[in-house]
């Protein structure tokens, strides 16, 4: 039961991450600097720093359901070092690659149950470990 339920919390994370969705800028320069972009469609949040026009640099990006995404971006998608959670608690910690989960990064779920190891392509890949809570 704890395994499946691991495994939904993974699938509901893939393709999280929108493209810069068409909204509005409503704070500084959200061409090439610092801004806070607004998505009414998506009702999504960003507030940090802005390439080309495009999430690029340190920033975070806030969900309705007030789920969230801290850390690094490369041409509108997480990319480096940053930190998920979820609005359910469940937390993500570690690097992207191009939008995905990839290489160390630990998740800790709801229920207390952690996985700490290597990711590929935003699934569990490679030597890991799994803590489940008691």
């Amino acid at each position: 039961m704890k395994r499946s339920t691991i495994l939904i919390s993974i699938l509901f994370f893939v393709g999280f991450f929108p493209m810069n969705t068409l909204g509005k800028c409503v704070e500084g320069d959200c061409k090439n600097g610092k801004g806070v972009f607004f998505s009414s469609s998506e009702g999504v949040e960003y507030a940090g720093e802005f390439k080309d026009g495009k999430f690029h640099g340190k920033g975070s990006l806030i969900y309705p359901d007030d789920s969230k995404y801290e850390g690094e971006w490369k041409d509108g998608e997480p990319h480096g070092h940053g930190v998920w959670t979820s609005s359910d608690g469940g937390m993500y910690v570690g690097e992207y690659w191009n939008g995905s989960r990839e290489g160390k990064g630990t998740f800790t779920h709801p229920d207390g149950t952690i996985y700490e190891g290597e990711w590929s392509n935003d699934k569990l890949h490679g030597d890991g470990t799994m803590i489940y809570s008691d």
